[in-house]
Order: C-alpha cells, then structure tokens, then sequence
C-alpha cells in the first residue's frame, strides 16, 4: 500500500508539474538541487470494512521548495503557482491511480506556505481485500451416510 500510494503521489505530482525536479521521499540530502519535491509518510491505518475487506488510510505531505533569488529567499510566485497546479490536480478528479492500477480516492487536501517553501497534506484511501494465504474451503461437499 505505501509504495502503491507513493507512485500515485509522483504520477500525480509529475502531471500537474511537468519537468525533471528531483523527488526526495522521507530524508532530505545536504545539498537539494532546487527546484525539488519531498514526500514524507505522515501516517496511515487500516480497519476492516466487511468480511474481508479492509479500508486503508495513508496521509503523505508534500514539500515544494522553489528556486532560491540571489539573496537566498524561495521565490514565492513559484511555490504559489505549485500549490495551485497541485491543489488542481488533486481536486479535479476524486480518484488518483498508481502505476500498478490501484486506486486511490482523495479524502483530504490541506496546505500552506513556510519560510523555506509550500507544503500540502493530501491523505488517500483504498479498499483492499484480505488475503488469508490458506486456499479457500469448498462451500459444500457431498456427504454420504449408510442407509439412507
């Protein structure tokens, strides 16, 4: 579910904002090669929906950090333009889907900026089925009794 929701996030991002800007997931470099993005796990669960269904969470925030001007500031127009292509991209469709064809539908979207760039909380949702790794019992077997 983690890494299926994280290529949901890239595929998503990557459309919305096209172009070779790193990606950074859960630890940032000493040196970031600006403009970047960092996704980080910020907290997931799970609870059972039916018999064997189980609805899954994951919350991941986003970090934009836009190219820095000649004295050291994040240019602020670019991390609005971002917010805005992301907030759209998000929001347009209900349903974000990973390169492995699971869906994922959007069930929250917040954000903001910073002093060191944008940052977004988008939080996904998915319905698996369990698995119980045992092949499944017939429903019915034919019984035979003596005399009947």
């Amino acid at each position: 579910m983690y890494r299926s929701s994280l290529e949901a996030m890239q595929a998503t991002i990557r459309q919305a904002v096209p172009g070779n800007d790193p990606f950074y997931v859960e630890a940032l470099p000493g040196e970031l090669t600006l403009p970047a993005f960092y996704l980080r796990h910020m907290a997931s669960s799970a609870e059972t929906a039916g018999v064997s269904t189980v609805d899954c969470h994951i919350q991941w925030q986003v970090m934009y950090f836009p190219q820095l001007s000649g004295d050291g500031t994040p240019d602020g127009l670019a991390q609005l333009a971002v917010a805005d292509q992301l907030r759209q991209a998000f929001m347009r469709e209900p349903v974000v889907k990973a390169p492995d064809g699971t869906l994922f539908q959007v069930e929250a979207f917040t954000g903001g900026t910073g002093e060191a760039g944008m940052f977004l909380a988008v939080t996904l949702s998915a319905q698996f089925i369990q698995s119980s790794g045992e092949p499944e019992a017939p429903l019915m077997r034919e019984l035979h009794w003596k005399g009947l």
